[in-house]
């Protein structure tokens, strides 16, 4: 089916002709301000826009870097605290052995060392939200480490004589 209205390209090319030859010879300058003036306002809005991402990027990253750090020192606080916790608590046990062969880790053993660490870093234990558990839990985990470590320590001698 054909439409009714058919393009003729020699009607446009003669619209486009006819336009072309209606200018005046002298209207060869336009004023092209309004759009400079939208470009710029554009680029100084992109170019604000830009340099907020930079700054906003830096600051996290900073913030970011400077979280690690504080992590990591109160880190080693905390673990520096239940090391040195577990070796007085140590030295009192094998005080108190008087022959025995075995160490026996108790909750009040346990609760000796939690009370030196809160004493000696009580910003790394509220730094990191620990609950009486959550220190106990840690205090035997490194208890069990100083142990193995202890007893690695002794038996290495013995084996070799």
């Amino acid at each position: 089916m054909t439409s009714r209205i058919a393009f003729h390209p020699t009607v446009a090319i003669g619209i486009a002709l006819a336009c072309l030859f209606a200018m005046p010879a002298s209207a060869a300058t336009i004023d092209l301000s309004p759009v400079s003036t939208l470009f710029n306002e554009f680029m100084q809005s992109f170019v604000g826009l830009l340099a907020s991402v930079i700054v906003g990027a830096a600051a996290w990253a900073a913030k970011k870097w400077f979280g690690l750090q504080v992590d990591a020192k109160q880190r080693e606080s905390l673990h520096g605290a239940i090391v040195r916790g577990i070796g007085a608590a140590l030295e009192t046990l094998l005080k108190k052995m008087d022959g025995k062969t075995s160490i026996e880790i108790d909750n009040e053993t346990v609760a000796l060392v939690a009370n030196y660490v809160i004493k000696l870093s009580p910003g790394a234990v509220k730094y990191f939200n620990l609950t009486p558990d959550a220190l106990a839990d840690l205090i035997r985990a490194k208890f069990g480490e100083r142990l193995m470590m202890e007893l690695d320590l002794t038996a290495q001698p013995s084996a070799s004589a």
